[in-house]
């Protein structure tokens, strides 16, 4: 018997579970819709309680799935029950057309004041929903200077970076508790050649919320990324970097034109949408870099999900909020994640603003799993990397 019959059998349990799966989260969405709020997606997470609950089901099928079958199976698999799952309505629709643009306040590639509750809208790759259309062509584009002269297609900090070390060369301390880098060659879920848990999250204390993230200085060149680059990354046995092959050179270019390196990009493209340019995310979000709808007017046609404007438009605004911090590595990818310099602890795992929404929190983990992790061509998931997991739990 082939694996997919085996697991056909299964099939008239996965429908009873979806429908006891809608009534419960039915009977509770009527609540969900009254609660108050003053952000736009974290009404738009309540008002999706029903899709996002028969959502869950459907993990659990995927875990299930990746832990029983074998790789090839579990990809012919995973397809036929994707377009199941679709048929079924679990995946929520956008709502961004419903929605004023200045009432959006979307957690990616925007600046928040400190007291604004912000919806993340993902602890892990969210789920696909596929679009007809896209046939899987890259189209080139060059890049010019601001005389219109060609931009060279290189790929920035594509050593070991750090100048060549094997950990980071920076020796400041956090000045709460006078922790240093702790960098160690190899990474284990503490810490990593670009410094420690504890470092990176400084001033990020459960016991004391009057001191605020307080992120250390590092500049890209300073970090240290897995040797050779994305294209090495791409090549090594066992890389998480697979599915962002045909974009490779996208990723170079759009790297050049803004100073970004190409591995910084693919890793944000990996963790947004599993470097899948065809995807919407629960509260609008767009492509394969999921920028947030108000990015979206000047896309091409409308089609934000074009892959040349998402993705120069996410590193257009990872540049610029990189210079907007003097350089600063770590405060500019914990900004692109939602962070914001002076958080508290309590800020950063607050469930929403009502409390019940757990997407809500900032990943505390994130720079542990970003710079000690992807970085180092390391699926920093599935090894739990970091020491706080506050958004483990979350529902896929």
């Amino acid at each position: 018997m082939t694996n997919t019959h085996k697991s056909l059998l299964f099939l008239p349990l996965l429908l009873l579970a979806h429908v006891l799966a809608v009534t419960g989260a039915d009977a509770e969405a009527p609540n969900a819709l009254t609660t108050n709020t003053t952000c736009t997606y974290d009404h738009l997470a309540r008002a999706h309680t029903s899709p996002d609950r028969r959502q869950r089901w459907w993990s659990k099928l995927s875990e299930f799935l990746l832990l029983h079958l074998p790789g090839d199976a579990y990809s012919d698999e995973q397809g036929f029950f994707n377009d199941l799952q679709l048929a079924l309505n679990t995946v929520p629709p956008s709502r961004a057309d419903d929605l004023d643009p200045d009432e959006l306040c979307s957690p990616r590639h925007q600046l928040f004041p400190r007291d604004q509750q912000v919806l993340k809208t993902k602890c892990r790759v969210k789920p696909v929903h596929y679009h007809p259309g896209w046939n899987g062509d890259i189209p080139n584009y060059t890049p010019t200077d601001s005389n219109g002269n060609p931009l060279p297609t290189q790929t920035i900090g594509d050593g070991h970076g750090g100048f060549g070390q094997e950990i980071i060369g920076v020796n400041t301390r956090c000045p709460y508790n006078n922790v240093g880098p702790g960098a160690t060659v190899a990474t284990n879920t503490s810490t990593g050649p670009n410094g420690q848990f504890t470092w990176l999250t400084c001033g990020l204390d459960p016991k004391n919320n009057s001191i605020g993230w307080t992120p250390p200085y590092a500049t890209a060149d300073q970090v240290i990324t897995f040797q050779g680059g994305l294209r090495a990354a791409i090549k090594a046995e066992g890389s998480p970097y697979k599915s962002c092959a045909k974009f490779v050179e996208l990723f170079e270019t759009a790297g050049a034109e803004f100073q970004v390196p190409p591995l910084f990009i693919a890793a944000f493209a990996l963790q947004e949408s599993g470097c899948n340019p065809d995807i919407d995310g629960a509260g609008g979000e767009q492509g394969m870099m999921q920028i947030s709808p108000e990015k979206c007017d000047k896309a091409p046609g409308g089609n934000c999900k074009d892959v040349i404007y998402n993705v120069r438009t996410a590193v257009k605004y990872f540049s610029d909020v990189l210079k907007s911090v003097n350089g600063n590595v770590f405060e500019a990818v914990g900004l692109y994640n939602g962070w914001i310099r002076g958080m508290s602890y309590k800020e950063s795992t607050t469930w929403g603003i009502n409390g019940d929404c757990c997407r809500c929190q900032r990943n505390l983990s994130y720079l542990s799993q970003f710079f000690n992790g992807w970085l180092q061509n390391m699926d920093a998931w599935a090894l739990m990397l970091g020491s706080i997991h506050n958004t483990a739990d979350c529902p896929a």
